[in-house]
């Protein structure tokens, strides 16, 4: 018998067409869009599927013969199923097509398994929950599908909404695409030199007028030792004078700490110097004193609480007519100020005769004219507020002429703060503030402190810019300017939040970093206040050598370039929209977060006026406004004053000779902004006064025509009744009454 006899079915030569065909046909695989299945034109189908397959596959089929090698095709028939039966479909796993190499399973269990892990809490310094979360999806963001993590995509900006970031912190600083704090590093290469030529010029005039300015202003050792020696005798003084008055006082608990710029670092030579009273708790010595005795109406109910609040003021207060009398009896020029946010003790170590003789005459007049205390005065409960009454438009003009009376409106305190005789004047010595109640002030010093020993360019600045403010007489708060506080604030948020890299941290924001972590913790307070801030030697310590690795490089004439461009030009600060808060993060509120959109009267004293035009928020009393005493005529000055020193340093920077006393000029002829503004209030008053009479007597002449018009009206229509009435128009013809 032949070969083809041997072969079930088909002889060997269809035997051979058949291992020819399953040979082309085996590398086509699945999917193949050249095949006759689903094909559209009957060229590529029944018709001529063989030549088209042949030329689809020329391209891969040396490949394709490459990797078979190992196994080629046989010719023998057991290598293939009888006729009839379904050939093995391809594996979903295997390959679609010869060339493609599947990489082994181990390879991606590596692409999952080896993820980078998600980022553990294990530091404060790693941000809130929600800035955390942030970063752990940029590491980790699931199961990326078969064709692995998807190409990373620059983020764009976003336009936000103040909703959006309200519960977890600030944005990022709104001025950033227009300020630039260092415009050197953008334009063209000659541009960039030639700015950066610019800089050095602004920089080295700035260098030269701090080094001048730093020698006559520098607080000397033997000065700071005089201050201190003083406060030391105060303290004496004051110690004797209430074992005095309360013998049964422990008066070793009772001191004068230093606060302020003496105490923060960025002390001046000739400074004034801030103490605070330091005593033992009311409580404490209530059970040792005698409590002062308080007049109560036969018919007033009053609880227990009432009482000793009311009876610890009333002892708070005795205790500061004692010390003005004790600190006179001794010599020192003592004054009481209480019609101030907080009440003030102003002493001078060496008053002149004559200022000595008036400062007493005034204590006396004091103690001669108050039958009644002002201590009594303070616990006299306050006048119930007159009911509105329904009123027509004449009764409503009437009542705002009423209240529109010039002499009852509350003048602000002129430059000599009163009295002029009772001014400190000339050589007086040191000077001194005792404050009584303003317990936050030690934090603030503290805080403030931390900020000028973090870096030595902190406190270079910061005394430079009080020597400035000061020159140019734009540093008195009760004249209507801002206090040098409030200059400081403003050094610390530039430093902090626009200087980049940034000088020195936020001490306070990092210290809140875990309050999100732990919703349910009791935070600590001090007197109502959250005072936490970084302070531990060691975390600084830390803080300086992570700084360290981004250090800003600039140096202090550099820094004070970009602070004096920065609330100069209108790129920078938003002096009518911002709030600057260096608690938070980004440093800027708005006026309208703050609910500070227009000036108030304090609610305990109606003579303190609260203003909102230059917002400084403080970092411990947050509804306190730094800025409160800078009135119209004094913010002008203000942004007057940093704009001539900006334009000063653009005229260094493009050539011009400029002297260094020119950019420190003393100025002597600055009015009294507060006494500007309530001559501008008085002649708005009286201008609304007139308009308001006007309006008045327009009213009146108007009624007064309508009356007579009604009146008129009447008599007419009386007239027209007692009128005869003819009929037709004719008389009656003679004869007609007799038929």
């Amino acid at each position: 018998m032949d070969e083809s006899a041997e072969q079930p079915g088909f002889t060997g030569h269809v035997w051979s067409q058949l291992q020819s065909m399953s040979q082309q046909s085996a590398p086509r695989g699945r999917g193949h869009r050249g095949g006759h299945r689903g094909s559209r034109h009957p060229g590529r189908g029944h018709g001529g599927h063989g030549f088209h397959h042949h030329h689809h596959m020329n391209g891969s089929q040396a490949s394709f013969s490459s990797n078979q090698q190992s196994t080629p095709f046989s010719n023998d028939t057991e290598d293939f199923p009888p006729l009839g039966s379904t050939l093995q479909a391809p594996s979903r796993n295997g390959p679609f097509y010869p060339q493609y190499q599947p990489q082994p399973q181990s390879q991606y269990q590596h692409q999952y398994q080896h993820q980078p892990p998600v980022q553990q809490f294990d530091n404060f310094r790693h941000g809130t929950p929600r800035e955390f979360q942030d970063r752990a999806r940029g590491h980790h963001r699931g199961h990326h599908g078969r064709f692995g993590q998807p190409p990373h995509v620059q983020p764009t900006a976003h336009a936000m909404d103040a909703g959006q970031y309200a519960n977890y912190g600030r944005p990022p600083p709104r001025h950033t695409q227009l300020y630039h704090h260092n415009p050197a590093n953008y334009g063209t290469a000659e541009q960039q030199r030639n700015m950066r030529h610019i800089l050095m010029r602004q920089s080295d005039y700035l260098n030269e007028v701090g080094r001048k300015a730093y020698g006559e202003h520098r607080l000397s050792r033997e000065e700071s030792l005089l201050k201190e020696n003083f406060r030391k005798d105060l303290e004496s003084v004051a110690k004797e004078a209430l074992n005095n008055k309360y013998p049964d006082m422990d008066v070793e608990h009772v001191k004068l700490k230093c606060y302020g710029s003496l105490a923060n670092g960025f002390a001046l030579a000739g400074c004034d110097m801030d103490l605070l009273l330091s005593m033992p708790e009311y409580q404490e010595t209530k059970s040792k004193i005698s409590p002062p005795d308080i007049e109560i109406g036969p018919n007033t109910e009053q609880d227990a609480d009432d009482a000793d609040e009311d009876e610890e003021r009333v002892f708070n207060m005795e205790i500061r007519r004692v010390l003005e009398k004790a600190f006179l009896d001794k010599e020192y020029g003592a004054r009481l100020l209480e019609n101030t946010r907080v009440p003030i003790l102003r002493i001078c170590e060496r008053p002149s005769p004559e200022l000595l003789h008036n400062l007493r005459e005034y204590r006396a007049s004091w103690e001669k004219s108050s039958f009644e205390t002002p201590a009594d005065k303070a616990i006299t409960e306050p006048a119930e507020p007159a009911e509105e009454q329904d009123s027509t438009s004449i009764d409503a003009v009437s009542q705002a002429l009423s209240e529109l009376e010039i002499k009852d409106l509350p003048t602000p305190m002129p430059a000599t703060r009163g009295n002029a005789d009772l001014e400190f004047k000339g050589d007086c010595g040191v000077q001194c503030d005792i404050n009584f109640t303003n317990f936050v002030a030690m934090h603030n010093s503290t805080l403030l402190k931390l900020y000028q020993s973090f870096d030595s360019r902190v406190g270079e600045v910061g005394i430079f810019v009080k020597i400035w403010a000061k020159a140019r007489d734009i540093n008195t708060p009760y004249r209507g300017t801002l206090s040098s506080y409030g200059y400081i604030l403003l050094v610390l948020h530039y430093l902090m939040n626009i200087a980049s890299p940034p000088v020195i941290p936020n001490l306070q924001y990092l210290a809140k970093l875990g309050d999100g972590w732990n919703p349910d913790m009791q935070i600590p307070l001090f007197e109502g206040f959250d005072v936490r801030f970084i302070n531990d030697p060691d975390q600084i310590k830390a803080l300086q050598d992570e700084m360290a690795a981004n250090k800003n490089r600039e140096t202090s004439s550099q820094l004070l370039r970009g602070f004096f461009r920065y609330y100069a030009t209108r790129e920078g600060f938003h002096w009518t929209r911002d709030v600057i808060s260096i608690r938070q993060k980004g440093g800027l509120l708005s006026k309208l977060e703050k609910g500070w959109t227009e000036a108030k009267w304090a609610q305990a004293k109606k003579h303190v006026r609260l203003r909102y035009l230059l917002s400084i928020e403080d970092p411990f009393e947050v509804e306190h406004n730094v800025g409160r005493t800078v009135g119209h005529h004094g913010l002008v000055a203000i942004r007057d004053e940093f704009r001539r020193a900006w334009l000063m340093l653009e005229k260094v920077g493009n050539g011009a000779e400029i002297s260094v006393e020119e950019f420190l000029e003393p100025v002597t002829d600055r009015v009294d902004t507060l006494r500007k503004d309530q001559q501008f209030h008085k002649q708005k008053v009286l201008e609304m006064k007139q308009e308001l009479e006007l309006k008045e007597k327009t009213l009146m002449q108007k009624m007064q025509n309508e009356e007579a018009a009604s009146q008129n009206d009447g008599h007419q229509e009386e007239a027209k009744k007692e009128q005869p009435t003819d009929v037709g128009g004719l008389e009656a013809p003679e004869g007609i009454d007799g038929q």
